[in-house]
């Protein structure tokens, strides 16, 4: 493996010099650390089959980069080899978040929601959210996108899976329910980052935050805030500053629960029916409408 992609370093990157620096594994793939004479790379690796989420993630980051708000690692090259799929991208030596870097990072991610792009919701190509799939197709209205791509089919997922009678009875009259919780905006297609929880954003040692693992789709901005406030990780300065630019609408909390269910679903479709009582409880508290 090590010398396979010693090759691909010096043969397709122009590399002179090229060691192995760091392996391990993370939760979804093994990963490798290479130091050379063009700087350090970050190497991701799954089965063959996954080389498909491994490009959908090097074109959420370059998405990203494109809107030059957020700082995202360079992606630089994916590929199969030995069976092993891989993505190569620039190594940036990450560190715990300072109050200044919370306060960037809260104010580059209001100036990202900024990018509105295309005037429909979804992507032009699909992705994965974990090891789950995640639908784009491109929708007119934000509310179909969201019935249909996001809980719709993760509670299609849960059925084939678990068969949870019970959730699926309450979620359904929900799916019925969704345009009174959001008609009454104007929602537009901003580019959302998909996955931000606090493990997927850091900062550079000068204080600039770093986004990774996107899981992109233009979506309501409101989205992309849902799971930072789930597994904590995000401060005060953080909301302070994307407020002071993107404001709370009415009905902010209860469409927050509403975006944090994709999320929770999700969790119960790969960790498992403890979090059924999860996603009932949030059902139960968006009371009505």
């Amino acid at each position: 493996m090590k010398h396979v992609l010693d090759e691909i370093f010096k043969e397709e990157l122009n590399c002179r010099e090229v060691s192995l620096r760091q392996e391990g594994f993370s939760s979804l793939n093994a990963f490798q650390i290479y130091e050379t004479d063009y700087g350090d790379f970050f190497v991701k690796l799954n089965r063959a089959s996954g080389l498909n989420m491994l490009e959908a993630e090097a074109k959420g980051l370059q998405l990203i980069a494109k809107t030059k708000t957020l700082r995202v690692p360079r992606p630089v090259k994916t590929g199969v080899f030995n069976n092993q799929a891989y993505l190569i991208m620039e190594h940036l030596q990450l560190t715990s978040h300072t109050r200044s870097s919370q306060e960037a990072l809260g104010r580059q991610l209001a100036q990202m929601h900024f990018c509105t792009g295309p005037k429909k919701f979804g992507l032009d190509h699909d992705n994965t959210i974990g090891l789950t799939p995640q639908i784009n197709t491109w929708t007119d209205s934000w509310i179909d996108f969201y019935r249909t791509y996001r809980l719709g089919y993760q509670l299609e997922q849960i059925d084939k899976k678990y068969d949870d009678v019970e959730l699926l009875k309450v979620s359904e009259s929900y799916l019925d329910r969704l345009p009174s919780f959001l008609e009454e905006l104007e929602i537009l297609p901003s580019l959302l980052h998909g996955d931000l929880w606090g493990g997927n954003a850091a900062s550079l040692a000068e204080g600039t935050p770093v986004v990774y693992d996107p899981a992109c789709y233009y979506g309501h901005h409101e989205a992309d805030l849902s799971m930072t406030n789930m597994f904590g990780g995000f401060s005060p300065h953080f909301y302070g500053a994307y407020h002071e630019l993107i404001p709370k609408a009415s009905g902010f909390e209860q469409r927050n629960a509403l975006y944090q269910l994709y999320h929770y679903l999700n969790h119960y479709l790969l960790f498992g029916s403890s979090y059924s009582a999860s996603c009932l409880a949030i059902l139960g508290g968006l009371g009505s409408v």
